[in-house]
């Protein structure tokens, strides 16, 4: 093969992967994807409630204490992480639900447009985003409903 020739396949082969990256993949690791955004979802919702709660237990505390007390006194009394179970869970749900919405949506819309995930637009972003956002306040006003 002539080097002329050997460039040119390169190029094309080059080009069509950097025109194929963006779609979906037919490989057996592709129908996975759906499961590592929800794991990454949950981890990420969990690890949320897990900074927030107890910030969220001192701040009622100080707010119905009786007595004028300060942050770092209610924080040495303990009990900070009572009663976290229920919101990591519905709250690694909901999350995982907006990362795999959003993720779903944004590589539907790049193989409709032919985009990689690295050049979507910014409209292609929006457009995921208010849809995820969209999913998670159906489901999560279900679930407050339910509560």
């Amino acid at each position: 093969m002539t080097p002329a020739k050997r460039q040119q396949a390169t190029t094309s082969n080059s080009g069509a992967e950097n025109h194929n990256s963006g779609l979906p993949s037919q490989t057996a690791g592709s129908s996975w994807k759906w499961l590592a955004d929800a794991a990454c979802g949950s981890i990420s919702g969990v690890c949320a409630v897990m900074v927030g709660h107890p910030i969220d237990t001192i701040k009622i505390r100080l707010q119905t204490a009786k007595v004028k007390t300060d942050a770092l006194t209610i924080a040495r009394g303990g009990g900070l992480y009572r009663g976290i179970v229920p919101p990591m869970l519905t709250n690694g749900m909901v999350t995982s639900i907006v990362f795999m919405t959003y993720e779903s949506t944004l590589r539907f819309l790049n193989t409709r447009t032919g985009n990689t995930r690295e050049t979507s637009s910014v409209a292609e972003v929006y457009a995921a985003g208010f849809a995820s956002g969209v999913r998670k306040t159906c489901f999560q006003e279900r679930v407050r409903m339910m509560q």
